[in-house]
C-alpha cells in the first residue's frame, strides 16, 4: 500500500492537473464496461431515431435555400457562379455548400434533393459529434448522455437540419473543430487540423470566420515566436477591418 501511495505521488509530480484529466478522459473510454457501451449506444440509437421522426414530420425547403439550388445549378451548366447568366451578382453567402450541390448536380443529383439527404446526414452526424465532445468537456459524466436526447427533441434542430440550407453542415465543422482544437491542444506537435476545419466553416457560413479567428488565436497562442504571434495577430485584425 506504501508503495502504491508512493507511485500516486510520482505520478501527481509528473504530470501537470491538465494532463491527468485528459489521462482520466482517456481511460474511462479505453475502461468503458459492456454494459456502459450498451447504454451509450441505446442512448444514440433512440436519440438518432427521435431525430430522424423529427426531420420527415417537420421537413420543410426554406426559401433562400432555393438561391443556392439556382446558383448551384448554374455552376454545373456552365454557366458560372450567376443567378441569371450574364448577370454577376454576389447573391450567396455559402460558398462551400453551393459548390457541394454544384458538384451533385454534376453527378445527376439535383441540388434540392441532395440538399435534403446532406441536411439529415450532417444533422445525425453532428449529434453524434455534440455527444462526443460533451463528454470530452465532462470527463466522461453521465450526464453527458442527456445531450443527445435534447438535440434529437429540438425542433429547430431538426427542421433548419431539413431547410435545404447550410445549417447542418455547419453545426458539424464548428463541433468538430472544437472536438479537434481540444485534441491538438493536450498533444505537442500536433498538426492545426482544426484551423482547416474552421476555415471550412468560414466558408459555409459569414459568422464561421469570427469562429476561424478565435481557433486561430488559439492556435497562435501556441506559437513560441513572439514576432510570429504579433505578425499572425497583425493580420487577423487587418481582416477583421476589411
Amino acid at each position: 500500500m506504501l508503495k502504491s501511495a508512493g507511485n500516486s505521488r510520482d505520478i501527481a509530480q509528473k504530470h501537470s492537473p491538465s494532463e491527468l484529466r485528459v489521462n482520466s478522459v482517456s481511460s474511462f473510454s479505453l475502461g468503458l464496461t459492456r454494459r456502459s457501451r450498451a447504454i451509450m449506444l441505446t442512448v444514440l440509437t433512440v436519440a438518432l431515431g427521435i431525430f430522424v421522426v423529427q426531420y420527415v414530420s417537420i421537413h420543410f425547403t426554406c426559401d433562400d435555400a432555393y438561391i443556392s439550388f439556382r446558383y448551384a445549378r448554374n455552376i454545373a451548366r456552365g454557366v458560372g457562379p450567376v443567378f441569371n447568366a450574364g448577370e454577376h451578382v454576389e447573391g450567396y453567402s455559402n460558398p462551400l455548400w453551393v459548390y457541394i450541390l454544384a458538384i451533385g448536380d454534376i453527378a445527376g443529383i439535383r441540388p434540392e434533393y441532395l440538399a435534403q439527404i446532406m441536411g439529415l446526414l450532417f444533422g445525425a452526424v453532428t449529434l453524434v459529434v455534440a455527444f462526443h465532445l460533451s463528454r470530452v468537456l465532462t470527463s466522461g459524466s453521465r450526464w453527458a448522455l442527456l445531450v443527445p436526447p435534447y438535440l434529437a427533441l429540438s425542433r429547430d434542430f431538426a427542421a433548419w437540419s431539413s431547410s435545404g440550407l447550410e445549417m447542418g453542415l455547419f453545426s458539424f465543422l464548428v463541433l468538430s473543430s472544437i472536438v479537434t482544437l481540444l485534441k491538438e491542444m493536450r498533444s505537442k506537435g500536433s498538426k492545426p487540423i482544426s484551423a482547416w476545419v474552421a476555415a471550412l466553416a468560414a466558408l459555409t457560413r459569414p459568422e464561421g470566420f469570427l469562429f476561424a479567428v478565435a481557433v486561430g488565436w488559439v492556435g497562435v497562442a501556441k506559437i513560441r515566436d513572439k514576432g510570429v504571434r504579433i505578425a499572425i495577430l497583425a493580420f487577423l485584425l487587418f481582416l477583421l477591418n476589411q
